[in-house]
């Protein structure tokens, strides 16, 4: 699905547009001007983690009741079950371009090689104590090289 307008574009690969077995969500957004009052309607993802890349400016994300700030060249780490959605209604989103994707840890089916199981990674996202880093530059290139 891809969505134009004079002040975003969107991209969402999920079902057959999916671009991995292992991550049934992805996306790409770039957002041209500040977009005020919020946007993305407050979900929670039960058993999956999502990740936000920042590729450049900054988003406002409202997560459990909280506003966190990305800027670029910063990742965030949604963990299952947080509500969140795109900023607050008195917030607004600045110039910027920006990755996510869905990642559920629990046994993954792989079509090749049958089952992954990703336990000891859902270990290590468990010991993560925030929610906001920076990341390298080889970080923008594995986001972009989904997506494209």
């Amino acid at each position: 699905m891809l969505a134009l307008n004079r002040r975003h574009r969107y991209e969402l690969f999920q079902g057959q547009e999916q671009l991995l077995d292992e991550v049934p969500r992805s996306g790409w957004a770039h957002f041209r001007f500040a977009k005020s009052k919020g946007f993305g309607g407050r979900h929670r993802h039960r058993s999956s983690y999502e990740i936000r890349y920042v590729e450049s400016g900054q988003l406002l994300t409202l997560v459990d009741e909280q506003e966190v700030e990305t800027n670029a060249g910063e990742v965030l780490i949604l963990f299952p079950g947080q509500n969140h959605s795109g900023a607050g209604p008195n917030s607004a989103v600045a110039h910027c371009e920006c990755y996510w994707l869905e990642l559920p840890l629990a046994q993954v089916r792989h079509h090749r090689t049958g089952v992954i199981d990703t336990a000891g990674l859902a270990r290590k996202f468990a010991e993560i104590d925030r929610q906001v880093f920076p990341v390298s530059v080889e970080s923008s290139r594995f986001f972009r090289q989904i997506i494209e």
